[in-house]
């Protein structure tokens, strides 16, 4: 009877141990979390010393998150300690040998300090390790295309989509090739097959949209083109005749030219039909129809402009480099 007790004892003693230690590990997911947020929020502000604290006490809760210790390698670089956010990058890469926001960051960071061979070997030795990871090829292109190897950058995107014919990026960026060289129908396709797989990418839309309509001129030259019908201060000079009227005797506070007056170009000889004027109107078909211009983000795609498609602009690179 006493050996039963003590097994039924030990047993309910493990049962408790299993719950606390639970407990405590979902503790530790949930501080983490947390503390990730506050980081994003401190990043987000500009306030990097301030992310970075909260970015290393969620992966103290969390070592085991590659994508913890990629934010704390993105506020180390904001901050400009270089040396330490490139250990943190290889440390993610450690915890996820897949981890591709790790791979750009610091290949990026490589690029930027004049290092690009040693980019190349990193972006090589992932390519070959893991070469059925689309990701690895999409990487590899965006290298490509920064040193203007579009050729290379084509057969690498290629081959990504081969591993994953769905892949959205690589659809896009190839996209963007077809369109710097000219084959405005192929990168047409591109276009719409990414879109399909993410309509979120207003980027994408945006030189879709300028595929389709190649001629339509550009924000400025339409706005340029409707001020003059805004304001009249920038219409060409003109002469105003009042007829006698009632109605146009005195002042008009309101600046709306009365029905009786004609507006009157010079040399232009008196109509016995005078043009009925009554309150501005804006009529340009293009004041106001297009967006205003979005900040470019960092690895976000740009706008492929209507000019010289071997002077176009980049779509961008990979996906966008952010804390999680």
């Amino acid at each position: 009877m006493r050996a039963v007790t003590y097994r039924l004892s030990l047993g309910l003693a493990c049962l408790v141990w299993i719950c606390i230690a639970s407990t405590l590990c979902g503790c530790n997911q949930t501080s983490g979390y947390m503390n990730n947020q506050a980081g994003r929020a401190y990043y987000e502000q500009g306030n990097y010393t301030a992310a970075r604290h909260s970015f290393e006490r969620a992966m103290m809760d969390n070592p085991q998150r590659a994508d913890y210790a990629f934010n704390v390698a993105a506020s180390m670089k904001k901050q400009g300690d270089i040396l330490a956010a490139e250990r943190m990058y290889k440390h993610a890469m450690l915890l996820d040998p897949s981890h591709q926001p790790a791979y750009h960051g610091l290949a990026e960071m490589l690029k930027e300090q004049g290092r690009t061979a040693e980019a190349q070997d990193l972006l090589t030795a992932w390519n070959q390790t893991q070469p059925y990871d689309a990701e690895s090829y999409v990487e590899m292109a965006w290298l490509q295309q920064e040193q203007g190897d579009l050729q290379g950058a084509e057969q690498s995107l290629t081959r990504a989509l081969r591993m994953n014919p769905r892949h959205p990026t690589a659809l896009a960026h190839l996209g963007r090739i077809y369109h710097q060289t000219g084959r405005t129908g192929e990168a047409s396709g591109m276009y719409r097959r990414s879109l399909q797989m993410n309509p979120y990418q207003p980027e994408v839309q945006s030189s879709l949209a300028q595929l389709a309509e190649p001629n339509m001129p550009s924000a400025s030259m339409q706005m340029a083109t409707a001020m003059p019908h805004a304001d009249p201060t920038l219409a060409p000079a003109q002469h105003v005749a009042y007829m006698p009227s009632a109605q146009s005797a005195g002042p008009h506070p309101s600046g709306v030219i009365p029905a009786q007056a004609v507006m009157m170009h010079p040399g232009q000889e008196w109509s016995s039909h005078p043009q009925m004027l009554g309150s501005p109107h804006v009529s340009s078909p293009y004041y106001g129809s297009m967006p205003a211009p979005q900040p470019v983000q960092m690895g976000a795609p740009m706008p492929v402009g209507n000019a010289d498609p071997a002077h176009a602009p980049t779509v961008g690179s990979v996906p966008a480099v952010q804390p999680f």
